[in-house]
């Protein structure tokens, strides 16, 4: 009987842990787990702030482009990240690099 009582009270145990919402997570409307996303804050900074390496990349990426802002963040990561807004063509662009000017995609790299 003791066997029996403890074998259901391990398996209540394990079933509760197992539909317990992972930590960081909420639940969806749908009944899906989803990562918190976090709204990331800019500031702007000077053209002139912009490492060399990220304008290299925007010129190998683009054709005819022009940084007409750029913004800086810090990640809490660490990692820093630049929000550019380009002229592409005549064509307002944002675009998104890391400071080694590889690109950075928002909620894919987080």
């Amino acid at each position: 009987m003791i066997n029996r009582i403890a074998f259901i009270t391990g398996l209540m145990a394990a079933m509760l842990i197992l539909t317990e919402t992972p930590a960081g997570a909420q639940e969806h409307p749908a009944g899906k787990h989803m990562v918190m996303e976090f709204k990331i804050s800019f500031e702007r900074v000077e053209l002139s702030e912009v490492p060399a390496f990220i304008s290299l990349a925007v010129k190998t990426e683009y054709r005819q482009v022009s940084i007409s802002q750029a913004y800086k963040s810090r990640l809490p990561c660490g990692m820093v990240i630049y929000k550019l807004i380009l002229n592409v063509d005549g064509a307002m662009k944002d675009a998104y690099y890391e400071e080694d000017g590889s690109k950075y995609f928002p909620g894919i790299n987080d």
